[in-house]
């Protein structure tokens, strides 16, 4: 959050105050392997809370997307690859190999990243859906809602919330 605004710096004392604040105050378990857990959610949430505390208004969404991503990576269910292409988007670094964009309604740069997209594992074949759904995918993208629409194709069974927001 430093990279943010050089304002959110936190001393290590603070930080230590409240990692045994959270020792004293989270749930005690005989089970060592409880009591980690335990300890554990406590202290993200006391540390969540008190960064909040710190931070502007218009940085909290932020914080709060950086957080949940970083517990996410730690249990294994965010995968990465789909996270660095949602955090930074495709780029065509050879427009010579890139299938044509079979949909005029789509501009070049969203066609660059249905195409790099497409390179993800989790989502070979949605170039070539926008050529064999070009209608339904039309239908899609200049709905108002997109997120609650019914994606083209077999991509509406197979994306789940973080897929989605890919695309």
């Amino acid at each position: 959050m430093g990279r943010i605004d050089p304002m959110y710096q936190f001393s290590l004392d603070a930080y230590n105050q409240l990692f045994n604040q959270s020792i004293d105050k989270s749930t005690h378990h005989s089970k060592l392997e409880d009591r980690i857990l335990a300890l554990n959610d406590y202290h993200t949430y006391a540390l969540f809370k008190f960064t909040c505390r710190a931070l502007f208004e218009r940085h909290k969404l932020l914080f709060s997307f950086q957080t949940c991503a970083k517990i996410m990576e730690a249990a294994g269910k965010l995968d990465m690859e789909e996270y660095t292409y949602f955090l930074k988007g495709g780029v065509v670094m050879d427009r010579e190999t890139q299938m044509d964009n079979p949909c005029k309604w789509l501009d070049d740069a969203s066609w660059d990243n249905i195409t790099e997209l497409d390179k993800l594992t989790n989502f070979h074949g949605i170039a070539n859906s926008f050529e064999q759904y070009a209608r339904d995918w039309h239908l899609w993208y200049t709905s108002a809602a997109p997120e609650d629409a019914m994606l083209p194709g077999e991509w509406g069974n197979s994306c789940n919330d973080s897929k989605r927001c890919s695309l």
